[in-house]
């Protein structure tokens, strides 16, 4: 700050001051200043104590085009003007290059001196020369410590062509720099170097069997080891997931994902390399890999020159500009002398290049205002008024600056006695001055006089004509106009007005015109069209490929697929023979069967892929009898290789042994034959052979008769039946494909009465339902499939959990101990959680799981993340601590006591005291319900054939309350309806249920029941549709991220059509 001997304002006197004629002026007290540049110039002062005595106008030549850089040379913006480069596999040819470099360039030869290896390729790149190894080799310069494409090896797999010298008792696993070993279960390394060289001496020792696990509980495994729990000899144990084996430190993730298209995701045109771990992806020679950084391989585009025909490849270069060959396409550059203002049109640069004019370097060019600045601008230029200048131009909103006018303190004769008179006194305590005064001591007498952005006006009103050196609203990258008492702001050149009042407050937000699409700044999918707009970008995925991007809540074009259907073939998917694949607009999923377990997560797969059978059967001791149907209709081709093939599926459940598991098979027509009695076969083997070489009998169909006799006979003690036990289930499981020729009521009811567990399957349209249910007694216990070969896997899961339920856990003792950091000591199958409650470790149900008032599990059933209907509604399906997914009430909502039902929390019930049950009398139990005891409480349940439904009553299997609209499944679109006497949950008319999601299907794209544009494609999905604009059409639509394509805009050239504002 510098002193000025006048007492008065120096910066009101240009004598008294020697800032820049373009600098800014303030003055904080009588005598003092301060300079400072304004927006647009650089202090270039020599001084930098006394700012703002020099100032010169920042002018960015790259930016302008006003330079005379090489095309291919880089133009660098500096304080004293710019510098040019040229560019990687350009050598600079310039006159003077250490003073001016980069005005010339020549094609250099970047591959000449590079030390490629002689299996690689060098291509010349924007970022300089790079060596990659062509087809039928992999890069392993990074294990040599080298840059890439300098060691190259050939694709040889050392074990499949025995080139290797692992002991006989090791695995030999492929790398990519060669191969390793591994000794198998049972043997012991001791090579000489088990670390450098393992597996290559391998020795037979006794290892302990491991302890069996349990399927329920996801940490039963050992996840670092990415281990799954497996059904194997009637046991559960750890293993590695099918098709995978171990490193040499115990890791399972050796897997040849090359050696099927299905394991991996390389494109049509790279080659798949099998690493140790996980696979790489290489494209071939001649493609350019245009993939995303993370994922080489997956996206190989022809290398194609453009440049060098460009008609043929429609080039759209402006003719002001050169074409420039690069990796992925190409790219236009304007030429020195020609400024780049594609921006201002939403194309990519080099697109719009127009002649480089200063205007501002001749008055005769602008009619700026003599007192304003001119600042040149790519398209024309902008004048804004110098400091201490107000605006009065007609248009100052649009074209500000043409008339600069500098207040004069001037003030009427007459007005000299008024209340502005600078002679009348106030008090500074209690000042009484008027708008823009201040009470300021002047010589000993305080008077009111005008701020210092402030002057006395013709009316002796005090007038603000500098608002903008005071805060105010303006963007950053906007000028500040001064206008009388106010100011106003302008976005400057290369930047577009956002604001949201633009008529009355524009230069609020101003945003730099930037076309995204140019760069990496856009999350356009690889198969997706950027579109760039004058706020933003919009993607439009190209021909042939579906928009999926709302599945993923993004906005249009994030997602594209033109995946096939992947579950027409096994070959085509990776899901577990245990799982159906349940093809999606973006792929696949797979859902394990019913009594299955997804322990996918725990070898880090996605859902479906290791699905383990859930039972109890092994441990259970039973008398199993098979009564099957071998009348005439069922042929004998189909009742060796469908029946019979059942049958022996169904006995590898349970551990065969006359102490354990005994199984008899009785088949019937219209006559009734033993094939083997319950103590004939001891073992599993001579059980199989047993079943193999049961013969076909034919004839009618008599059920009646047959369970009669099974009732009387086949569970009798002299047919090897053991005396009714309560540890040992009797189960039956009668399977037939026709109606009976007689009643099978009263022998069903026979075998009830001596507690057999009975099961039936119909097979074919020919069974009644009615009949089949008067064999099981309950509508859970019988079961129907359209053909024989349907007698799987899944319906095999099905039986057994019902043949052999787990018992009911309870959760763990609040008053037990465990430990949060091993998470040890809470049962992980109830997805219970150790944490701190209260100062001590509890086993909690962690955050945003409820426990289930009937499993006393901590949330619902496990789930498929990937399948929305696989939680009933209106659950979530949520990852747990554990890493598998469960599903959970959302928020609002919590588990209803009685059914377990998530409800809303307006309507959840509220669990009774314990001293109010059903049987002291405090609680009534409703209809079809029964008060009964568990051993410590007194409770209302189901009657048999009933259970609980929705709305916490006791119903009919499947039934529902058709005044409820929440009673069926939303996410699966059924609808209440009625079935005989009861209201049941079905699709409607014209619709369709999914085999696997259960999803009503409705083509709602071919009956015209959707909301999408009419300048919009619908697409069918099975939980819906998705809606995706048509090519040429911008998305509007309010919510584009969930519910895309229902406003559809033309693309608009407004400059053309004349609709600009």
């Amino acid at each position: 700050m510098l002193y000025s001997s006048s007492g008065a304002n120096p910066c009101q006197d240009y004598s008294l001051h020697d800032c820049d004629p373009v600098a800014e002026c303030f003055s904080e007290q009588p005598g003092y200043f301060q300079c400072q540049c304004p927006k647009g110039f650089t202090d270039a002062s020599t001084d930098k104590r006394f700012p703002g005595r020099k100032c010169v106008r920042a002018v960015d030549e790259c930016a302008l085009g006003r330079h005379t850089c090489d095309p291919h040379a880089d133009c660098i913006d500096t304080h004293q003007g710019y510098t040019c480069k040229c560019r990687s596999g350009w050598s600079d040819t310039s006159l003077d290059p250490l003073r001016n470099p980069g005005r010339s360039c020549k094609k250099a030869d970047m591959c000449s001196n590079i030390d490629c290896a002689a299996e690689a390729e060098c291509r010349e790149t924007p970022i300089g020369p790079m060596c990659q190894c062509v087809s039928g080799y992999v890069d392993v310069s990074r294990q040599h410590g080298r840059p890439t494409g300098r060691v190259c090896r050939a694709v040889v797999n050392e074990c499949a062509e025995g080139r290797h010298d692992c002991s006989s008792h090791a695995t030999c696993i492929d790398t990519a720099d060669g191969f390793t070993c591994r000794c198998k279960d049972s043997y012991r390394d001791e090579s000489a170097d088990t670390v450098k060289h393992p597996g290559k001496v391998c020795v037979r020792t006794v290892i302990p069997d491991p302890p069996e696990c349990d399927v329920s509980d996801p940490m039963s495994c050992d996840p670092g080891k990415r281990e799954v729990c497996i059904f194997v000899e009637n046991t559960y144990k750890c293993r590695c997931a099918n098709g995978y084996s171990r490193l040499p430190d115990g890791r399972c993730v050796v897997i040849n994902e090359c050696a099927e298209p299905r394991l991996n995701s390389c494109g049509k045109n790279a080659e798949c390399i099998d690493l140790a771990e996980g696979y790489t992806c290489q494209c071939r020679s001649g493609y350019a890999d245009i993939s995303p950084a993370s994922q080489p391989g997956r996206i190989c585009r022809a290398r194609v020159n453009e440049c060098s025909n460009k008609e043929k490849y429609n080039v759209d270069c402006s003719e002001n500009a050169i074409c420039v060959d690069t990796e992925h396409s190409y790219t236009c550059r304007c030429r020195p002398g020609f400024a780049d203002v594609s921006a201002s049109f939403n194309k990519l640069p080099g697109r719009r290049c127009i002649e480089a004019i200063n205007e501002c370097a001749s008055p005769s060019l602008n009619d700026c205002s003599k007192n304003a600045f001119c600042e040149d601008a790519k398209e024309g230029y902008i004048c804004s008024c110098r400091p201490g200048y107000v605006d009065n131009s007609p248009n100052a909103a649009r074209h500000p600056g043409r008339i600069c006018t500098k207040p004069v303190e001037q003030i009427k004769t007459d007005l000299k006695d008024t209340s502005f008179s600078t002679d009348d006194g106030c008090d500074p305590k209690h000042p009484k001055c008027g708008a823009n005064e201040a009470c300021i001591s002047r010589h000993g007498q305080h008077t009111c006089e005008c701020i210092e952005t402030a002057f006395r006006y013709t009316d002796g009103s005090c007038r603000v004509y500098s608002a903008c050196s005071k805060i105010n609203s303006c963007d950053k990258n906007a000028i500040c106009l001064n206008r009388f008492d106010s100011y106003t702001c302008q976005c400057r050149p290369g930047f577009i007005d956002l604001s949201a009042d633009l008529a009355n407050a524009p230069g609020r937000i101003c945003k730099e015109l930037i076309n995204e699409c140019a760069s990496s700044d856009n999350e356009c999918s690889p198969y997706a069209r950027c579109i760039d707009a004058t706020n933003g970008y919009a993607c439009q995925c190209l021909d042939g490929f579906i928009d999926v991007s709302s599945r993923y809540n993004k906005p249009p074009g994030r997602h594209c697929t033109n995946s096939n259907n992947e579950c027409s073939e096994k070959s085509l998917n990776t899901c577990d023979e245990n799982a159906d694949c349940v093809d999606t607009p973006d792929g696949y999923t797979c859902q394990c069967y019913g009594g299955f377990v997804d322990v996918s997560s725990n070898a880090n797969l996605p859902p479906g892929r290791v699905c383990t059978v859930q039972t109890t059967c092994p441990k259970q001791k039973t008398d199993l009898v098979f009564l099957i149907d071998g009348s005439g209709s069922i042929g004998s081709y189909v009742f060796k290789n469908e029946v019979l093939r059942f049958v022996r599926e169904f006995v590898e459940l349970f551990e065969i042994g006359r102490g354990k598991t005994r199984v008899g098979l009785i088949q019937y027509s219209d006559q009734i034959r033993h094939e083997f009695d319950l103590d004939q076969y001891g073992d599993r083997s001579s059980l199989l052979k047993g079943i193999s070489e049961t013969q076909y009998l034919t004839g009618l169909t008599r059920t009646g008769a047959a369970i009669q006799h099974m009732v009387q006979e086949g569970f009798s003690e002299r047919r090897g039946a053991r005396p009714q036990q309560n540890d040992i289930a009797r189960v039956a499981i009668i399977l037939t494909d026709g109606r009976s020729q007689d009643n099978v009521t009263g022998p069903a009811d026979a075998a009830r009465k001596l507690s057999i567990n009975t099961f039936a399957i119909g097979v074919t349209d020919h069974v009644l339902a009615s009949e089949l249910e008067s064999i099981a007694g309950s509508p859970n216990r019988w079961f129907y499939v359209d053909k024989f070969k349907d007698l799987d896997t899944r319906l095999r899961s099905m039986i057994q959990k019902a043949a052999c339920p787990s018992p009911t856990k309870q959760e763990t003792p609040i008053d037990d101990v465990c430990n949060p950091r091993t998470q040890t000591g809470c049962d992980r199958s109830l997805n219970e959680h150790c944490a701190v409650d209260g100062g001590r470790p509890r086993c909690v149900c962690p955050e945003g799981f409820t426990r289930h008032p009937l499993t006393r599990v901590c949330g619902g059933d496990l789930c498929n993340p990937q399948l929305i209907t696989s939680c009933i509604f209106p659950e979530e399906c949520q990852i747990t601590p554990y890493k598998n997914f469960r599903c959970a009430c959302p928020d609002g909502y919590n588990r209803d006591y009685r059914s377990g039902f998530c409800v809303s929390v307006k309507e959840v019930h509220i669990s009774p005291q314990h001293d109010a049950n059903c049987h002291n009398g405090g609680l009534r139990c409703s209809e079809n319900e029964r008060c009964t005891n568990d051993g410590s409480d007194w409770f209302c349940e189901c009657l048999p054939g009933f259970e609980r439904i929705r709305n916490g009553q006791c119903a009919y299997p499947g039934s529902c309350n058709p005044n409820d609209p929440m009673s069926c499944d939303v996410r699966k679109r059924q609808q209440c309806l009625p079935h005989g006497n009861i209201y049941t949950c079905q699709c409607g008319r014209n619709e369709r249920r999914h085999p696997i999601t259960d999803i009503c299907l409705k083509n709602e794209c071919l009956t015209g029941e959707h909301d999408c544009d009419r300048s919009a494609r619908c697409i069918d999905t099975d939980e819906s549709y998705i809606c995706a604009c048509l090519n040429g059409f911008i998305d509007h639509s309010p919510n584009p991220a969930e519910r895309p394509g229902r406003v559809c805009v033309a693309l608009q050239n407004e400059c053309l059509d004349g609709s600009n504002r």
